[in-house]
């Protein structure tokens, strides 16, 4: 468990809560402005991939990829 808490750090509630097909967003943590959205396509027993317009990212790249590597960054579900 320890494991995925550290990797994905305070976004570890989208492994741990979501499921197949959930919506996730990213919302800018100061702001509260949207980033990007995806859909949870698929979850290992260590990891979850994000489906967005064309890639299939694990949570941590599909974060950098849409805000950037050291974005204050929130996830929620929806």
């Amino acid at each position: 468990m320890l494991d995925i808490e550290d990797y994905y750090g305070r976004n570890n509630h989208v492994f741990f809560n979501g499921k197949q097909n959930d919506t996730v967003i990213i919302l800018d943590r100061t702001t509260e402005e949207l980033i990007a959205q995806g859909q949870i396509l698929k979850k290992s027993w260590n990891r979850v991939f994000i489906k967005s317009e064309n890639d299939t990212l694990d949570l941590n790249e599909w974060i950098e990829q849409k805000a950037g590597y050291m974005a204050d960054v929130k996830c929620e579900l929806k």
